[in-house]
């Protein structure tokens, strides 16, 4: 039986992915009826998959608000890399912003 921090976790990934999914599907189902209309890129050429990086890109703007919604409501945590320079204390958030029990050497 999972946990309720199972389900957050994978309700919060499960959003990110959507809307990531949504700008490079969306970027891509767009491309050969606007773009490219006839004939069609085959998937083989180079033109096709910088378009499919362009597609990436559009998902990743289309994400980050995604998760700037999640982090900033608590369904998602931040996740920064050890000694990344942590900013100013703030009060029940020793390292400025990150939970006590998310930087290296506290538990």
């Amino acid at each position: 039986m999972e946990g309720e921090g199972g389900k957050r976790a994978r309700g919060a990934q499960g959003l990110a992915l959507t809307a990531f999914e949504t700008g490079l599907f969306g970027s891509m189902a767009l491309m050969p009826l606007v773009l490219f209309p006839s004939p069609h890129l085959p998937a083989d050429s180079a033109a096709f998959w910088f378009l499919m990086q362009v597609g990436m890109l559009v998902g990743y703007i289309i994400t980050y608000p995604m998760n700037w919604w999640l982090i900033r409501h608590g369904i998602k945590e931040v996740m920064r890399p050890p000694g990344a320079g942590y900013r100013a204390s703030s009060p029940g958030r020793p390292s400025g912003g990150v939970p006590s029990r998310l930087v290296m050497g506290r538990t």
